[in-house]
């Protein structure tokens, strides 16, 4: 006989239905809690609350509070679930200030927690309780000083140096290479990170499976396990006491362990001072007689928790924000093309030197990085607990003690009432005006108030370095395996691209000398850029036009036969010597270049770029600084409003008549206006000296290998034929009958 009824069947039923509704009551118990409070509440779901997408890794929390601040418009504050506890987000701007910097003696400590018997994860700035976190924060300040970074900034340069020598060495001349963008940012801050926290020189460019590598990868590697550790570390505080999660993993905690005692034994042995962050724990370790810690001491694993999470927090913000700025500078040149200009006329005027100052005074840099910094903030949300029950001011609403209060820092970064298109990469939203204009509270990827992050600054100067040194030696611009637009990993708590990667292609700037190493002057290779760009610039775009001269001539002899008989005249009065005089005064074959180059033009387009906002003369239309203008030269050199039957080589459109009729700035094969070309003359001489020397004595037709209608190589900038080559017979005229 069964327990309940007589079938042992009927009673599991009746026991699995009875602890279902039990869980079902008990998950379910707290539901309305905004609403009887006067405070719109999201419908939540039983067992998972509001949390469902996020639970299952199909939405990054930051993006989850973001489209409940865009679905909520016009309210101060909105109560939503999860799981079963009630938590508070926070919409108008006001209370943000309330919470994050007025009122912080309420709201002191964050809700996010690591175990506390995990001390490397806990006992570190970011999770320990005040008044311990307040004690520990006076303790670190002086580390990120300015003072203290500028003696850290030679330990900073030497990592420059590896991540110049490494991109040197993949030889991106020409087309460039693919890369990972994030795996080359990410390999030099844990290079920063290794020596200015750790001692270590770590050069993981030459060895990419360096330990300090391997097991920074592993921290925030996002898989399904480690991705709901890191949700239930931020939203879950109860799974992560009961299940010991550790902030680190296991193996970085043991590997963060013997690196950082390994390198403070030997510190202390030795006496040397290397200006960075083991210094300084050194000292606090050994002065440690402060009574305000009563959970803490800096010693043990207290005193690695700061080191850790320095190297965990200065590894992913900075290695991220930096393949994000990249990633938006190849889908916008004109605006890497603005950076570029800056950073090199800064070297420029540092004799090609990075110094600390001039960092720290490239205003366009810090737009770039502010603008990055708002689209990708590293965490998308900040959070804090009442400590003690709260009354909000100017509204009828009582926060009790130990409510979870979340701000979408994402949902006011994308606010159209602060920033204007906000899916749009406009680094001219942090120039000075826009930023004097903006109201507080409304900006701040490293938060606010008294927990804003300590290591701002820090994590600002390794960005401007690796966007210092990749964007004056080299164009990034997106390559096939480039994702447009970037896709969010929904698996992590921080904000990553999916996977981890961007993929760019990397070619070395070759329009411009490289600053890093020498100033710009008239001297040494300055002054050889100057004979080799008139070689570059007289090679392609006069050996080409002769070439099609050639072709055309040789399927329209009677052209040819016109042009010879003009220059065959010419020679016999100046007795067969070629005078510059003579070879300006020869008009038909002036037609016949000038045609060639409607139809060919070696480089067939122009483009401006604003330099200042402009108003189209009687037009709506406002070109916003920084916008890229193309004009298609090859466009207006086949319009038959302008050129009848275009495809047609007739140089007797360029008869003076013709050209007389003609309206202006509708051919221009050597631009038009201050920029046009400063050696059109030059090059217009060399081809006709070059086809009067062939066309004298010789004659061209088609052959077997001539491609009939010619065939435009689509893979050059500059205007070529098929794989660069023209074949014609040629023959000498006095052996014709």
């Amino acid at each position: 006989m069964a327990l309940i009824t007589s079938y042992w069947g009927l009673d599991g039923l009746i026991i699995f239905m009875a602890f279902m509704i039990t869980a079902y009551l008990y998950m379910t118990r707290k539901f309305k809690y905004w609403k009887k409070r006067g405070v719109l509440e999201l419908t939540p779901t039983p067992f998972f609350g509001n949390f469902m997408e996020c639970l299952f890794l199909k939405k990054a929390p930051a993006y989850f509070l973001k489209e409940i601040y865009e679905e909520t418009k016009g309210l101060p504050y909105v109560g939503f679930y999860v799981l079963d506890k009630p938590f508070l987000l926070i919409r108008d701007r006001e209370l943000v200030k309330n919470i994050l910097v007025k009122d912080f003696n309420y709201f002191s400590d964050r809700y996010n927690t690591a175990d506390p018997n995990d001390r490397i994860g806990y006992a570190n700035l970011f999770f320990i309780r005040n008044p311990t976190w307040k004690a520990i924060r006076t303790k670190l300040t002086p580390f990120f000083t300015s003072g203290k970074m500028k003696k850290m900034f030679d330990l900073m340069l030497i990592c420059v140096k590896n991540l110049d020598e490494y991109l040197e060495s993949l030889n991106l001349d020409g087309k460039g290479k693919t890369l990972e963008v994030r795996d080359i940012t990410a390999r030099f801050t844990t290079d920063i990170i290794g020596s200015t926290a750790y001692g270590l020189d770590v050069n993981s460019f030459k060895d990419p499976d360096a330990e300090f590598r391997r097991y920074g990868k592993m921290i925030f590697q996002y898989d399904t396990i480690r991705g709901f550790e890191m949700l239930a570390i931020f939203f879950l505080p109860t799974i992560v006491r009961l299940t010991k999660i550790k902030m680190f993993g296991k193996e970085p905690t043991e590997f963060l362990r013997k690196v950082f005692w390994e390198t403070l034994s030997q510190r202390m042995k030795s006496g040397v001072k290397r200006n960075d962050l083991i210094d300084i724990l050194i000292e606090l370790k050994n002065n440690n007689n402060d009574k305000e810690f009563k959970d803490f001491t800096f010693d043990g694993d207290d005193l690695l928790a700061q080191a850790a999470s320095f190297f965990s927090a200065g590894f992913e913000t900075s290695s991220t924000t930096t393949s994000f700025a990249l990633y938006e500078l190849a889908i916008q040149p004109e605006l890497q093309n603005t950076l570029r200009k800056e950073i090199l006329e800064a070297l420029e005027k540092s004799n090609g030197k990075i110094t600390y100052d001039m960092a720290w005074s490239l205003p366009y840099l810090d737009m770039v990085i502010s603008e990055t910094l708002r689209m990708y903030p590293p965490l998308g949300y900040v959070n804090r607990v009442a400590m003690e029950t709260y009354k909000v001011p100017e509204y009828n609403l009582v926060i009790e003690k130990g409510t979870p209060c979340y701000i979408p820092m994402l949902g006011l970064h994308y606010d159209p009432e602060y920033f204007p298109n906000p899916n749009k990469f406009d680094p001219e939203r942090f120039n000075e005006e826009n930023k004097r204009n903006r109201p507080s509270c409304v900006y701040f990827p490293f938060g606010e108030g008294p927990h804003a992050c300590i290591g701002n600054r820090f994590g600002l100067l390794q960005a401007k370095l690796t966007l210092l040194i990749i964007l004056s030696k080299y164009e990034v611009t997106p390559s096939e395996k480039t994702s447009i637009p970037v896709e969010i990993d929904p698996r992590g708590a921080m904000t990553a691209p999916l996977n981890g990667v961007i993929y760019l292609n990397f070619r070395k700037v070759n329009v411009t000398t490289n600053c890093i190493n020498h100033i710009f002057k008239f001297d040494g290779d300055d002054l050889m850029a100057q004979a080799a760009s008139f070689f570059s610039a007289g090679f392609e775009t006069s050996a080409v036009p002769i070439a099609f001269t050639l072709y055309e001539l040789a399927l329209h002899p009677e052209i040819q036969n016109t042009v010879r008989n003009e220059m065959l005249q010419v020679l016999d009065d100046s007795n067969g010597k070629i005078t510059y005089d003579m070879i300006m005064s020869l008009p038909y074959l002036d037609t016949v270049v000038f045609e060639i180059l409607r139809m060919y033009p070696p480089l067939s387009f122009l483009n401006r770029m604003t330099m200042q906002t402009y108003k189209v003369p009687n037009s709506d239309l406002v070109l916003e600084k920084g916008t890229p203008i193309y004009i298609p030269m090859l466009g207006l050199h086949y319009d038959p409003e302008y050129f009848p039957d275009p495809y047609k080589f007739d140089p007797e459109r360029f008869n003076e008549q013709n050209k007389h009729n003609r309206p202006s700035c509708v051919y221009l094969p050597f631009g038009e206006g201050p920029h046009a070309c400063i050696g059109t003359r030059f090059g217009l001489i060399l081809i006709k000296l070059t086809l009067i020397k062939i066309l004298s004595k010789y004659e061209v037709i088609p052959c077997e290998k001539t491609l009939i209608p010619m065939v435009i190589e689509q893979g050059s900038t500059m205007t070529s034929s098929l794989n660069g080559v023209i074949y014609l017979n040629m023959r000498e005229i006095n052996t014709i009958n």
